[in-house]
């Protein structure tokens, strides 16, 4: 308590605030109030006037140690009363602020919920205010009436889905694991010394990001339901296979239009055959990941668990050049961006040293 005598020495650690009265050589590592680095020498003259804490050389403090020589000092203050206490009172009472990214994912989260309530609500409204709607049957007739258009409806008002819930899960775990931790170590962009300084207050998706991130789900979307479609009898093509057949090339159409999306994402702007065999773990995570898929369209387990059947080598075929079509509308939207894109400089360290 206030005006209790500590004797110090080397090695002990101050549980107080006291004035030194007298110091021996004594000094005392601050380095946990003040930041310096360090040891400051004490002693036991009077200041001539008031100072901050770190210029206090007649006073030890709370949270600090001895690491030389020894002295006398008496308790000043104790607990949240001392400086540490002080600085502790202060952190109590600041408000946690949510960081930069923090507030952005959150941002998009609720942008992304609007959104997908908007547009749920838009085609819903448009498709039932064209109609004739007389009661639930015919509001039921209405909306299946999209699924028909590709072959994804039977005889009946009976909808068969594009993709179980199996698959689509599958397509989660395949391509948003080996692959995306395979691209958290490719190597960096050959201009990013020459980008001009990110601004603070710039989005983490801004909006060439969130068009181009628009952009490649519909093709992707496309693609896969133009591929059901090719495979379906009726429809927009007419085809010829039997409903699993037709589902099992939309599945692996999805998955691989992903993993080819992978050698997209690697560079807002440069092109994918840009030093393409610079990572060579998305290579192996890309291989393993189709062979994954190859196994769940060809192992008999794995189809009565997945719900697929196997495939033949041209209808592998028809699947690969579907799915490739991602990469090549990402070609040509990089190809676009370069050329709008206004000249750079040749980079920030040429800068400086020219000027």
């Amino acid at each position: 308590m206030c005006g209790d005598l500590l004797v110090l020495a080397e090695g002990d650690a101050l549980g107080a605030d006291a004035r030194l009265f007298r110091a021996t050589t004594l000094f005392v590592q601050e380095a946990s109030l003040t930041g310096e680095s360090e040891p400051v020498l004490k002693d036991a003259a009077t200041l001539a006037s008031a100072v901050p804490v770190a210029d206090q050389r007649n006073m030890v403090f709370k949270g600090t140690a001895v690491v030389r020589g020894s002295g006398l000092a008496l308790v000043t203050a104790t607990g949240m009363d001392t400086q540490m206490g002080a600085i502790a009172a202060l952190l109590e009472r600041t408000e946690e602020e949510p960081a930069p990214l923090q507030r952005e994912v959150a941002r998009i989260g609720r942008m992304l919920g609007a959104a997908v309530l908007i547009i749920a609500l838009i085609v819903v409204a448009s498709v039932v205010l064209q109609s004739e709607i007389r009661g639930a049957r015919d509001l039921l007739d209405v909306l299946l009436l999209g699924a028909g258009v590709i072959g994804l409806q039977t005889g009946g008002a009976t909808l068969v889905l594009p993709l179980l819930a199996t698959q689509i899960l599958w397509i989660n775990l395949l391509t948003d694991s080996w692959p995306a931790m395979a691209m958290g170590v490719d190597p960096h962009a050959d201009d990013v010394m020459a980008r001009p300084p990110r601004r603070a207050d710039q989005r983490v998706l801004d909006v060439r990001m969130w068009v181009g991130v628009v952009q490649m789900g519909l093709v992707m979307a496309l693609a896969t339901l133009l591929t059901i479609d090719l495979f379906l009898p009726g429809g927009l093509i007419e085809g010829t296979h039997a409903l699993e057949t037709a589902r099992t090339a939309g599945f692996t159409v999805l998955v691989l239009a992903q993993l080819f999306n992978c050698f997209n994402a690697r560079s807002a702007l440069s092109s994918a055959f840009h030093r393409p065999f610079a990572n060579p773990w998305l290579w192996a995570a890309i291989g393993l990941s189709a062979l994954l898929q190859g196994a769940v369209v060809h192992v008999e387990l794995l189809n009565r668990a997945f719900g697929t059947v196997p495939l033949s080598a041209e209808q592998w075929l028809v699947c690969l050049a579907m799915a490739s079509t991602v990469l090549w509308f990402g070609e040509l939207r990089k190809a676009l961006l370069r050329l709008r894109r206004p000249s750079a400089p040749a980079s920030f360290s040429a800068q400086k040293r020219h000027h």
